[in-house]
């Protein structure tokens, strides 16, 4: 990964030693590859949201099989569906798509969209 290279270029030529590297989405997958690729140069990693499903296509011999089947998973269970919904314009139906398989529920989603739900649901929700 071309970013992850510039990163650890840069932190070798300004001298920098271990580093903390924090990374949100696309910045956390260039840490991540920066942290695997030359982790002498990783004090820590903080990571929010990398995007590292697509990863599991890429990984190595007996670990390929089960990967691919959890890629797969995904794919079915939560971006399809989200996607199905979005298209329609259903903003609600597409994040309890992810919420739903997130935390392994189907009916979590729906729960929570009853007229009297709690503020205990609302919390569930947000996963606070």
């Amino acid at each position: 990964m071309t970013d992850a290279g510039d990163l650890a270029a840069f932190i070798d030529k300004v001298h920098l030693g271990k580093v903390v590297v924090i990374g949100h989405s696309y910045g956390a997958l260039t840490a991540l590859f920066l942290g695997s690729r030359r982790p002498e140069l990783v004090r820590v990693l903080v990571l929010a949201e990398p995007p590292a499903i697509s990863l599991l296509e890429h990984l190595p011999g007996d670990q390929a099989k089960a990967a691919q089947s959890a890629f797969e998973d995904i794919q079915r269970r939560m971006v399809t569906p989200m996607q199905e919904a979005f298209r329609k314009g259903d903003r609600e139906g597409g994040v309890r798509a992810f919420i739903d398989y997130v935390f392994n529920d189907r009916n979590r989603g729906r729960r929570c969209r009853r007229p009297r739900a709690s503020r205990r649901c609302a919390t569930y929700m947000s996963g606070t």
